[in-house]
């Protein structure tokens, strides 16, 4: 959390200063960046990060699953090898991990356009 706090702080200052000094060096442009430009731009980070942690935990339910198949294959190895169903284990836990990568990039086009913007 500290290294998060401080990332923000960062950016808020860095912000504010740029803005200070654009103001003060051509009072005119620097109006227009600091309320024409910097609201979007604010709102497309802010966007980013509220859009990144909902993907982060999103991924993270989708690829529980498949973690889930793999671990009780690997734990019941000797069930699975002497019913020889390795190849239906497998495409159980490709299936799983085609519907985690699927149902991301819906998010990850809206996350990216942010990004774009930022």
């Amino acid at each position: 959390m500290g290294y998060n706090i401080g990332l923000i702080l960062v950016a808020v200052l860095s912000t504010s200063t740029c803005s200070i000094l654009a103001i003060a060096y051509s009072w005119k442009l620097g109006l227009v960046v600091v309320f024409a430009d910097l609201p979007p731009l604010v709102t497309a980070g802010y966007l980013k990060i509220r859009f990144d942690a909902k993907l982060d935990l999103e991924v993270s339910k989708r690829y529980s699953a498949s973690a889930s198949i793999a671990s009780e294959a690997i734990t019941a190895i000797c069930t699975v090898s002497s019913l020889t169903i390795e190849g239906s284990v497998i495409d159980k836990y490709s299936k799983e991990l085609d519907q985690a990568v699927a149902s991301s990039q819906k998010p990850l086009l809206r996350m990216m356009v942010c990004f774009a913007f930022d």
